[in-house]
C-alpha cells in the first residue's frame, strides 16, 4: 500500500490475486511480480476509495393497524450520495426512504416490508418492519324503539352483537 518504492507490503502470495479488508479512507496500491531469475518494476498505482458498509435503520420495527387505516414505513435518510429501497407484500417497491402513506390497508398488506440503503456498490442489510394488519369489525346495527315517552327508560342494544372488548355507545 502507498506509493512505489515507498509502499508498505501488505502480503504475498502465490496466485495473481490478492484479498484482504482495508480500512475506510482512499488508499493507493502497487504489485510488483517476482520470478526465480527477476523482479519486474512496480505497477501503475491504483487509487481505491474505501467508503463505510452503509446501515439500513427504520424507525418502527412494528406497525400494527387495522383495516381500512394507513400506516408509515420510515427509514431513516443517510444523506446525499445515498438510495434506498422499499419492497413487500403484493409487489411492494418505493426508492424513498420515507415513502408516501400505505393507505386503506387490507388484510393482504400485512407482513415483512425491507428496507435497503446503498452507496455506489455498496449494499447495507436489509432491515425489517412488520406490518399487522387487524380485522376492522362490521358496523354494529341497532335493534331499538324509534319512539318512548318521555321519562320512560330504555336500553340500547345492537343486532348480532359483534365479538369486542369494548363497546362505546
Amino acid at each position: 500500500e502507498g506509493l512505489p518504492p515507498n509502499g508498505v507490503l501488505l502480503g504475498t502470495s502465490t496466485q495473481p490475486i490478492f484479498e484482504f479488508a482495508p480500512t475506510v479512507g482512499d488508499h493507493d496500491y502497487y504489485v510488483i511480480v517476482e520470478t526465480s531469475e527477476c523482479v519486474s518494476v512496480a505497477s501503475v498505482p491504483v487509487e481505491v476509495e474505501i467508503i463505510l458498509q452503509p446501515t439500513a435503520e427504520v424507525e418502527e420495527e412494528l406497525i400494527v393497524v387495522c383495516q381500512g387505516e394507513e400506516a408509515l414505513l420510515r427509514g431513516v435518510n443517510e444523506g446525499p450520495g445515498f438510495s434506498y429501497s422499499w419492497i413487500g407484500p403484493n409487489g411492494y417497491f418505493s426508492d424513498v426512504a420515507m415513502p408516501p402513506a400505505l393507505q386503506d390497508l387490507e388484510l393482504s398488506d400485512a407482513g415483512i416490508y425491507q428496507f435497503i440503503t446503498e452507496i455506489g456498490d455498496c449494499v447495507s442489510t436489509p432491515a425489517s418492519v412488520e406490518l399487522i394488519v387487524r380485522e376492522r369489525p362490521a358496523a354494529p346495527q341497532f335493534e331499538f324503539i324509534d319512539t318512548i315517552c318521555e321519562g320512560t327508560s330504555f336500553g340500547l342494544s345492537i343486532n348480532s352483537p359483534l365479538d369486542g372488548d369494548q363497546y362505546r355507545w
